[in-house]
């Protein structure tokens, strides 16, 4: 990946902190460059082809067998025809895969993976990929607050 000068890096920084008003400098770091190719959903279910999105017109991919609004039962749907079931705590836990899933006001916002290291992945829209160290990073007025968690089961961990 290219360095961006540190100008850069400084205004880039802001304009994802209006957005996410916790993450800064030491909580996350960028693991790839921007591109719309893919979205957050995407990005946790590993599949970096296709943007994950119930529009109602079918201009981004979204399961058939799914709901098909912006809800997070919508989403907690979705993410259950992959595998995954809801689950109380974020701890890690041996031989699964976890996601948080953020919401505001019952929408969804946003979800993110837990990694083997216990931190976290996420794609930010159509801007990079990042590996933060908690999920409160990205708490905030753009994408509000993990409401729901899920987990799955793996035969062995992803590397991302």
């Amino acid at each position: 990946m290219a360095e961006m000068g540190s100008a850069a890096r400084v205004d880039k920084l802001r304009s994802l902190q209006a957005f996410c008003p916790n993450l800064n400098a030491e909580n996350h770091q960028v693991t790839s460059r921007a591109t719309t190719a893919y979205n957050c959903v995407a990005w946790v279910l590993g599949d970096e082809k296709r943007w994950y999105e119930p529009t109602p017109s079918g201009q981004y991919f979204w399961p058939g067998i799914a709901d098909s609004d912006y809800s997070a039962q919508s989403y907690i749907n979705m993410f259950a025809t992959t595998g995954f079931e809801l689950c109380d705590t974020i701890d890690l836990e041996a031989g699964f895969e976890k996601i948080a899933i953020y919401t505001t006001k019952g929408e969804f916002t946003h979800v993110a993976l837990q990694l083997p290291t216990g931190r976290w992945t996420s794609k930010l829209g159509g801007l990079e990929d990042i590996e933060h160290d908690t999920l409160k990073a990205l708490e905030g007025t753009g994408y509000g607050k993990p409401a729901h968690f899920m987990k799955r089961r793996v035969a062995e961990p992803r590397l991302v």
